[in-house]
């Protein structure tokens, strides 16, 4: 059900995004818990217990953060992990950088505005291999590439990095918002885009383009980082820098992330038993959306390492823009150290 996009294996990361979430879970709440364990692993040693902030709702692009619960990789890695989660995008990047939160996943955008604020977080695990933002539309409207949205209404959210990437594609066509209606649908431009008052809409390509092929609907995805925009992740695994520093912690960040990389490989081989779990925890989650968000967003070729160069891209795209006040060394902010096989 693909017209004239770019959504091969090869452009699909490990996706975990905030309005991939919506669909998924848009009425489930938060998980709550104590940060005191008498939990103990296998071997009898007690459980460390680790609170992670997600940075929206539970979903299918989510799923791999309480499938290591359900399967007892985070126990197997002699941890106790909470997995909480806000309605505030924002929350995350702001506990983490705190001090309040020591690990979760934020958005690579925030993570660089805490940088310029004073309050930065450490990136430890991108969740994506490339950009997951572009533009889409139903086939039916013709629109194809950039200079087709002359004329259109277009729905673009007022997320930094996707008004940043829209003016850099409009620029690619030559166009600028003026030669278009730009409106900000939140997050309903699927919806929106369905029920006819967009013509296109930004969206991810792990959210828009799985709903339009449940709903049997041909459509157009334009990748912004075909045309002018950065192809840096969206999403990423965080911890607090000082905390990081302290004694037996990045031990605890490697184990973290071991069983998270565990729990997405076995959800990618027993996916209606995930599922079915994710599910039975989150009633108001549709079981068909959180298994095709998923699909659309796990890459096994995607290590999870950070592209240092596109992290950097990222951040001298946005200072040029204006949305950072200052210039940002990222390799002070992103490292590939703690993976499960580093990378230089």
């Amino acid at each position: 059900m693909l017209s004239a996009a770019r959504t091969s294996p090869g452009r699909r990361g490990r996706y975990r995004t905030v309005v991939a979430a919506v669909a998924a879970a848009t009425l489930l709440t938060a998980c709550g818990g104590s940060e005191e364990s008498s939990a103990s692993a296998a071997n009898g040693e007690e459980l460390v217990p680790l609170d992670f902030q997600l940075n929206f709702l539970p979903g299918g692009t989510t799923l791999g953060y309480f499938v290591a619960d359900y399967q007892g990789f985070y126990e197997e890695e002699g941890l106790e992990v909470d997995v909480r989660s806000s309605t505030d995008p924002t929350l995350s990047v702001r506990l983490i950088g705190s001090g309040e939160r020591n690990i979760g996943a934020v958005y690579t955008a925030d993570m660089l505005n805490a940088a310029v604020a004073g309050s930065p977080v450490t990136i430890v695990r991108s969740n994506q291999c490339e950009n997951p933002f572009g533009i889409l539309a139903l086939a039916e409207s013709g629109i194809e590439e950039p200079a087709d949205l002359r004329g259109q209404r277009v729905g673009v959210t007022d997320l930094v990095v996707d008004r940043a990437y829209f003016a850099a594609m409009l620029e690619s066509a030559g166009l600028t918002e003026q030669d278009l209606t730009v409106v900000n649908p939140g997050f309903t431009g699927v919806q929106q885009l369905l029920q006819g008052n967009l013509d296109a809409t930004s969206e991810i390509v792990d959210y828009g383009p799985v709903i339009m092929e449940q709903q049997g609907k041909d459509y157009t995805f334009i990748p912004y980082a075909d045309h002018g925009a950065p192809n840096a992740p969206f999403s990423a695994v965080a911890v607090n820098p000082d905390w990081l520093a302290e004694d037996g912690n990045e031990e605890i960040v490697q184990r973290f992330l071991r069983a998270l990389d565990k729990a997405e490989a076995w959800a990618s081989e027993n996916l209606e038993e995930a599922a079915d779990q994710f599910v039975a925890q989150f009633p108001d989650a549709d079981k068909e959306t959180v298994m095709a968000q998923f699909e659309a967003s796990y890459d096994p070729g995607c290590s999870g390492a950070s592209d240092i160069q596109e992290y950097q891209e990222l951040a001298d795209f946005l200072t040029e823009q204006g949305h950072l006040e200052e210039p940002v060394d990222v390799t002070e902010h992103v490292t590939n150290d703690y993976l499960a096989e580093p990378v230089d």
